[in-house]
């Protein structure tokens, strides 16, 4: 697997949009989470144009080799709309475009052939590539003038203007929730190790939950005999055997107060306090939970269950760790097979958790998400 830099540039069209979206592409060829800096507006470099760019560094681990990766971004550059024309008078051969890729820098690697330069041969001398290079990785060494990229910024003499416009500060969680979807195919050679496993219960065990009362129990299967019988109560869902773990969320179908006065026991003891005092906090909570109706119960702690599911598909991504939700299945015969209702539980939601298999072609699929105004609204 190979560190490659690369410069994503837009002055046509919706521009930050196509710089989203190569980055989304980009993320097929990356075996880790891609890195990205902050959005840089900059002036047209070598020619003449209305429209400023806007630019974005990239960083990327690939097992793609330098000839094939070139092919991979081309593609990419043409699913978007790049037009390469010949060069007019006077521009040096650049010109407007809706999106331009450039490796900036494939580990140590120098090569110089007719259609392929590493390191890039001008990017020394542009502040558009070096400010947003510099933010990711400051320190990054140029294998041909030997120094890192902060201080080929100081000796840059570029003049041109470069401007940040959208601040990237932590951007990891996001760019591990681009990395994950829904696996459809796990790769059967491949298990979440013991260590990864105790990491992801921990993770889940922290889920918030009304009250602190974590009204549920997780599951985790892995015989593979039970999982088959499973598997034809989800209607032959390969995700239930191919999966390294299978986490079933299961609520609780009964909520006694034996049960809330379980937790706080444990909450005094952990915090050192006397148990009589949390007798009011107790009583009141107690009485919210003996108003309800059993399917009220049954809702409300399901919906506790399904806060602990989302806690595990993010812990999963930064782990690298692919999941798949499922609803999926017949509930009642989960529910006979693992003899769930005598225990007071019901099946609410499963987990598949793996690693995604290469014939899985939803991972090739760019995610599909409304616009944030669609989604959001703000009352000032």
């Amino acid at each position: 697997m190979s560190v490659v830099h690369l410069l994503l540039g837009s002055n046509q069209g919706d521009k930050v949009t196509i710089l989203r979206m190569a980055t989304e592409k980009l993320q097929k060829l990356s075996e880790k989470p891609v890195l990205v800096s902050s959005l840089y507006e900059s002036e047209p470099w070598g020619f003449e144009a209305k429209e400023w760019f806007v630019n974005q560094a990239v960083k990327i681990d690939t097992s793609l080799k330098p000839r094939d990766l070139l092919d991979s971004v081309l593609n990419i550059e043409k699913s978007l709309g790049r037009v390469r024309s010949e060069m007019s008078e006077g521009s040096l051969g650049y010109s407007s475009r809706t999106i331009d890729i450039d490796i900036l820098l494939y580990e140590n690697l120098i090569t110089n052939t007719v259609d392929l330069k590493i390191p890039h041969p001008k990017m020394y001398l542009r502040r558009f590539v070096l400010m947003p290079l510099s933010e990711i990785d400051p320190g990054l060494i140029h294998p041909v003038f030997n120094k890192s990229v902060k201080r080929l910024l100081e000796e840059c003499k570029d003049k041109s203007k470069v401007r940040i416009i959208s601040i990237t500060k932590d951007m990891s969680t996001v760019n591990n929730l681009k990395w994950r979807y829904a696996t459809k195919r796990f790769d059967t050679t491949k298990k979440v190790s013991a260590e990864n496993l105790e990491i992801l219960k921990e993770a889940v065990n922290l889920a918030p939950t009304s009250y602190g009362l974590q009204p549920f129990k997780i599951i985790i299967l892995e015989n593979q005999k039970i999982r088959e019988k499973l598997k034809e109560a989800a209607w032959g869902q390969p995700q239930l055997t191919e999966a390294s773990q299978i986490f079933l969320f299961c609520n609780f179908t009964e909520m006694g107060p034996e049960k809330v006065d379980e937790y706080l026991r444990l909450r005094s003891k952990i915090n050192n306090q006397n148990f009589e005092e949390t007798k009011s906090y107790g009583d009141m909570m107690k009485g919210q939970i003996a108003v309800m109706t059993p399917e009220q119960l049954s809702a409300w702690t399901a919906k506790q269950a399904y806060i602990a599911l989302g806690i595990l598909i993010a812990a999963a991504s930064e782990l690298q760790i692919d999941t798949c939700p499922m609803e999926g299945f017949d509930k009642s015969k989960f529910d006979e097979i693992l003899g769930l209702r005598e225990r007071g539980l019901t099946a609410t939601v499963i987990a598949a958790i793996g690693y995604r298999s290469p014939e899985d072609r939803t991972q090739d699929f760019i995610k599909t998400r409304k616009p944030l105004d669609k989604v959001f609204e703000m009352i000032k």
